[in-house]
């Protein structure tokens, strides 16, 4: 952060994202001066959202990514397949107006008190 004072933003992904913005909370530039932007969706990443600061993150839904994939080799090795070449799963931002609609329809979220 010292090597870039103009920094504005980071994209962070997943495996990364916690550690990072922890450091970024500690130091007071979470939210207010440095935006940031994650992948996935899980509780912490959820926290961070609701509480500024992460301002979004992008949610490429992976159960619904495994789901499919298992769907699609099935009907293969059953000999149903439909002959698709490609399966896309479309990515969402999610913010903290739209978050609480992810915490109850998401997988992610089913197991949680």
């Amino acid at each position: 952060m010292r090597k870039y004072p103009g920094l504005g933003g980071v994209f962070v992904t997943s495996a990364n994202s916690d550690a990072i913005v922890d450091e970024l909370v500690r130091s007071g530039l979470a939210g207010s001066k440095i935006k940031i932007v994650t992948t996935d969706l899980y509780p912490q990443i959820a926290n961070n959202i609701e509480s500024g600061a992460v301002l979004a993150t992008i949610y490429k839904n992976p159960y619904q990514q495994a789901k499919s994939s298992f769907e699609l080799l099935f009907k293969h090795i059953n000999g149903t397949d439909e002959n698709m070449d490609d399966i896309y799963i479309i990515p969402q931002i999610i913010i903290k107006g739209n978050l609480p609609a992810f915490k109850r329809d998401s997988v992610v979220f089913s197991n949680e008190a």
